[in-house]
């Protein structure tokens, strides 16, 4: 059996392509990515004013991309939770509830990361 894709250049910066215009998409439209991409900055900066060393910066920036990852993902649930049930649904809303909780997680989770490392700074 023949393989559908094939690999090629053009398929794989299409779907870069295709990426970019999703995090455009989240940086225009979705006020939460905004927030935490406001947060990211506001971090970074501050990480350089204190000095952090390598191993620092590499869970930090863990800490952002899956806080990140997780908007992303819950801003997708929910386009398609709207999509196939516009009207109000129990059981859309605990899908969106669940979705956002996994967001808060990881935003909670990289508050208090960031305290043990800044905290140590100050």
């Amino acid at each position: 059996m023949k393989p559908k894709h094939t690999f090629s250049p053009s398929r794989i910066i299409k779907s870069f392509g295709y990426a970019i215009e999703g995090v455009f998409y989240l940086l225009k439209n979705e006020k939460n990515f905004q927030i935490h991409t406001t947060a990211v900055l506001v971090v970074s900066v501050t990480g350089f004013y204190f000095g952090l060393e390598p191993w620092e910066w590499c869970i930090i920036i863990l800490c952002f991309m899956l806080v990140l990852l997780g908007e992303a993902l819950n801003s997708a649930l929910e386009k398609i939770c709207d999509y196939v049930a516009p009207e109000k649904q129990d059981l859309i809303k605990i899908a969106k509830d669940v979705a956002a909780a996994g967001v808060f997680l990881a935003a909670l989770g990289t508050v208090i990361i960031a305290f043990i490392i800044f905290g140590c700074k100050i």
